[in-house]
């Protein structure tokens, strides 16, 4: 076995793209989009017999005081095929070199956040990880698109599909669009809803960068619920591997009463169904069934579509610098 360092796209994306409910974090264009915003990237790989078996996408991030810590998001990712025995000697070569990254970086631990798997894959903790917050969701809804358009309404809330049918009936229509100048009408019915809920969104420019690399591959795209000639819903989706996610979605503040969200969100499942997507993501809910919780009113809406909650394990952190890490966690505190 060796590790390298990968820059070949095609290399990366036939080993990432190749698994179950794969995932965009771990995709090359997210690595770019990225670099684009300014982050540093690192592309792991362990070999064996040239072929990839196990790979991380990190990305460096910042911390106050001239510090950074190193981000794993879903992942590593380990080959199928790999016994136990391997996936502990991979994992140990894997974060050697990551040793070598964090120490070169100045970096104060390493923070992964294994990907959606039906069974755990190996014991972090053995490893020196210790378990922290999460930075994505760990929750999410997923609608499994190899059942029939039929099966996947069924398992729907009677409401959600009551709601669909009225969207139909008031004459929402859906349009789907790949042009980068929606971004516009995206990011102004965006900021509509972060004062609603009250919660910071992205800039203009981040969506854009993100929009412009995954573009490239024609990866990306919005769906837009219109009525009455206005555009009053627009969502942002990624696709990548098996997996279409409901990555951002914007509603104005008008014409609520006519339900156009469920409507958009059903034509957008039956499209990624016809285009032979395995897994539709709603793309994180609430960690609990509480109703004060700030994501409640959106996994309703979310749960509304299929009960097939799926979990990840949650996120590690492995130390190196023992000190700086305990005032960055008292600082997460005191926020």
């Amino acid at each position: 076995m060796d590790i390298k360092i990968i820059e070949e796209k095609s290399v990366w994306d036939e080993f990432m793209a190749s698994h179950k409910r794969s995932q965009f974090l771990q995709s090359y264009n997210w690595g770019e989009f990225k670099k684009g915003v300014g982050l540093k990237i690192f592309r792991l790989a362990v070999f064996e017999e040239r072929k990839i078996i196990f790979a991380g996408q990190i990305i460096k991030r910042e911390l106050p005081l001239g510090n950074s810590y190193l981000y794993l998001p879903r992942g590593p990712i380990f080959s199928n095929k790999l016994s136990e025995e391997k996936k502990q000697k991979t994992l140990d070569l894997f974060l050697k070199e990551v040793e070598k990254i964090a120490k070169k970086e100045d970096s104060v631990f390493l923070k992964i956040e294994p990907s959606f798997t039906d069974n755990k894959i190996i014991d972090y903790e053995k490893k020196g990880f210790r378990k922290s917050a999460c930075v994505q969701p760990p929750d999410t809804v997923m609608v499994e698109l190899e059942k029939s358009e039929e099966e996947i309404l069924k398992e729907m809330h009677h409401k959600t599909r009551y709601n669909i049918r009225l969207a139909e009936r008031k004459g929402v229509k859906v349009e789907f669009s790949e042009n980068p100048e929606e971004v516009d009408k995206f990011f102004e019915l965006t900021k509509f809803v972060n004062e609603r809920e009250g919660i910071c969104c992205f800039s203009k420019n981040y969506y854009q960068k993100m929009v412009e690399e995954f573009k490239k591959d024609g990866n990306i795209f919005f769906a837009k619920g219109i009525y009455q000639g206005k555009t009053i819903v627009i969502n942002l989706l990624i696709s990548y591997g098996d997996t279409v996610v409901y990555n951002h979605g914007a509603s104005a503040n008008e014409y609520r009463n006519v339900m156009a969200p469920h409507l958009v969100q059903w034509e957008t499942i039956k499209k990624a169904k016809k285009e032979s997507y395995k897994y539709y993501d709603f793309r994180g809910i609430a960690p609990t069934d509480n109703p004060k919780h700030k994501w409640a009113g959106i996994t309703r809406f979310k749960k509304g579509y299929s009960n097939k909650v799926v979990s990840c394990e949650g996120a590690y952190d492995l130390v190196f610098k023992s000190f700086i890490y305990q005032i960055y966690l008292l600082g997460k505190k005191i926020k």
